[in-house]
């Protein structure tokens, strides 16, 4: 129990103070924060991209959205019945968007425009989206 204490001291210590004085080695560069943007014009031709774009082209353009994920809000099932659910369709819209963002093709953006329009669609009027059946309170 001592280290914890130690720790949470030393914590309390350290943050009380400036952040200039926190460095123990004070450094002669300071941090910038530097905007970056990855876009498939400003990497073309590169392995990368070549990676990205193939990525994008033979995975995401090809999955099947309805089958996979989306049917699973449409057609909800009993609680406990966890074999027809994934919990995954926010990870394939986030994934989307930031496809969409690299290629700036309109297909992958429309294709998650679809996803998102397929999940408001599939709201309760309460708001509630899942995949489960609403129980009766």
């Amino acid at each position: 129990m001592r280290p914890l204490l130690n720790v949470a001291m030393l914590v309390a210590f350290t943050s009380s103070l400036p952040a200039g004085e926190r460095d123990v080695v004070k450094p002669l560069i300071q941090d910038q924060l530097i905007p970056a943007s990855l876009a498939h014009q400003e990497m073309a031709g590169g392995e990368i991209d070549r990676r990205i774009m193939d990525l994008i082209t033979s995975n995401y353009m090809v999955l099947d959205l309805d089958r996979d994920w989306l049917d699973k809000f449409r057609n909800r099932t009993a609680r406990g019945d966890t074999y027809n659910v994934y919990y995954g369709v926010g990870k394939v819209l986030d994934a989307g968007s930031l496809f969409a963002q690299y290629a700036g093709d309109p297909k992958v953006a429309q294709r998650t425009q679809y996803i998102m329009d397929q999940l408001r669609a599939s709201r309760d009027p309460d708001g509630y989206l899942g995949f489960w059946n609403v129980e009766p309170n």
